[in-house]
């Protein structure tokens, strides 16, 4: 299970010392799923902010919506803020915005990682518009 470390021994995972993760099971997903990532060069690097979608439609709106981040904390981040702005609507460019705002609303970044607020809208909008199939405006 993963925590956010609140003091300086704490790990990001909850395993006691000596245990051993010895097994991983990942669901099958429904859905369309999608990712963006913002990386500082293209080859050989770590996402600098990445969002991963997991998307219910029904004609054309959505009627579930997963959002998490990956480089934003210590551990994989779930926005339900983003789910929530996104959730009851058509994904269009605008919807997907505000949803990225949402993602973003609240943020505490270092002071070395501020940069990180504006790319997390960005990822979460380019994630949302691939999982709904619209890479027309993905890189607007």
């Amino acid at each position: 299970m993963y925590q956010v470390p609140k003091k300086a021994e704490d790990r990001e995972l909850t395993l006691a010392p000596g245990e051993v993760l010895t097994k991983v099971t990942v669901p099958p997903t429904s859905g369309k799923n999608a990712s963006y990532e913002a990386r500082q060069k293209q080859a050989h690097d770590w996402p600098l902010v990445l969002a991963s979608v997991n998307l219910t439609l029904d004609g054309g709106r959505v009627t579930k919506a997963r959002v998490v981040l990956g480089g934003v904390a210590p551990i994989p981040w779930r926005s339900e803020a983003a789910e929530q702005a996104i959730t009851g609507k058509a994904i269009t460019m605008e919807s997907a915005s505000d949803a990225g705002v949402a993602a973003a609303a609240g943020a505490k970044p270092l002071s070395m990682n501020g940069f990180k607020v504006a790319l997390t809208k960005t990822v979460v909008k380019r994630a949302l518009a691939r999982g709904a199939g619209n890479r027309y405006w993905e890189e607007g």
